[in-house]
């Protein structure tokens, strides 16, 4: 990366805008861009609770965790630890969104939700 952009992100994350994920190398928006762009969804906030855990419990267990969310009938990945496990074998997980069912995640959803609109069924 060039030295202005870095001078830029290190600027963005004094003023607390950005957070540099220290294992990846990423750079990835905190809450307080909330406050700058109407983009921001609610649920961000979770990642940025849960991320220091999950790369904690991965680096003991040395499996991937995906971190998941039910966005438009799919189970969208949030955050993921795959890039610091040996056994991962799929890098490029974050955004990437799957079918509820076909998901440990969107399987425990499902069985805790206590009522999910279905697409095309009508309410009786």
């Amino acid at each position: 990366m060039n030295e202005p952009v870095y001078r830029l992100l290190e600027t963005l994350e004094e003023m607390q805008l950005v957070i540099r994920d220290r294992s990846s190398e990423k750079w990835r928006p905190t809450l307080h861009t909330k406050s700058l762009s109407s983009g921001f969804r609610d649920e961000d906030w979770v990642c940025q609770i849960a991320i220091p855990k999950m790369i904690q419990m991965a680096r003991r267990i040395l499996w991937p965790i995906d971190l998941m969310t039910m966005r438009e009938y799919r189970m969208e990945v949030r955050e993921s630890t795959h890039s610091i496990s040996p056994y991962a074998i799929n890098h490029g997980m974050v955004g990437r969104k799957l079918p509820i069912p076909e998901t440990a995640s969107g399987r425990a959803h499902l069985a805790f939700a206590s009522s999910l609109p279905i697409p095309g069924s009508r309410s009786r």
